[in-house]
């Protein structure tokens, strides 16, 4: 299952880490496009799209938010 992680904060950061492991994590978002969410990004070596990217992504099958 291809998920999107939204928010890159503490939380959004921890299981956007769990959920790449388990292998299903596809791509990251925040609104902020802060250091924290660049830096997530790169550390997890994934895209850092906005929201609506995510959403028009037939490839992305779920969405958790951590706001």
């Amino acid at each position: 299952m291809a998920i999107a992680v939204v928010g890159c904060g503490d939380w959004g950061r921890n299981i956007a880490r769990t959920l790449k492991n388990l292998g299903n994590l596809r791509v990251l978002s925040d609104h902020l496009s802060s250091s924290k969410a660049q830096s997530c990004s790169q550390e997890l070596d994934l895209p850092l799209l906005p929201f609506e990217s995510i959403l028009k992504d037939p490839l992305v099958q779920g969405i958790v938010i951590a706001t």
